[in-house]
């Protein structure tokens, strides 16, 4: 599909394969755009198939809502959940250290520790990971992120 180029005058998809990663949490006018051109065609040509729905996208660009939705598997399949979710919490913007060696604590979270960016894909520091072995070390960790425990 061409973003530039009005629904009426795009050629009929059997399927769509998109690459929308990076476009999906951003809000500039271009984004924006081609999200509404997909989400517009696929109303209109219903029997269109999209190799990864953006609803479903929606929910792994963010690590904090991956690991919100795996504990709430794990919570629901209790005993029957095939895996075990690490524990973790948020560290969101301006948290300070010791509020952070608090939750730390409070979550039952233990050295060593995971910190990932909280969007996954999209950004220049998506991939950007650190491993913090003592409280010393947590002044190092940009937020916001996912602090998780590291197995």
């Amino acid at each position: 599909l061409d973003y530039e180029i009005p629904l009426a005058a795009q050629p009929k998809c059997d399927v769509i394969i998109h690459k929308l990663t990076e476009d999906i949490d951003n809000n500039s006018k271009e984004s924006v755009a081609k999200i509404k051109l997909i989400d517009a065609y696929l109303k209109e040509f219903p029997r269109t198939v999209i190799v990864d729905p953006l609803s479903c996208v929606r929910k792994v660009i963010s690590r904090a809502r991956t690991c919100e939705h795996l504990s709430n598997i794990q919570r629901r399949l209790g005993k029957n959940c095939s895996f075990t979710q690490p524990a973790y919490f948020i560290a969101e913007e301006g948290v300070g250290t010791q509020e952070m060696a608090d939750q730390l604590t409070e979550k039952g979270l233990s050295y060593p520790l995971i910190c990932k960016p909280i969007q996954a894909c999209g950004t220049p520091h998506s991939h950007n990971m650190m491993v913090i072995v003592s409280k010393e070390d947590l002044h190092l960790v940009t937020v916001p992120c996912v602090v998780q425990q590291y197995h």
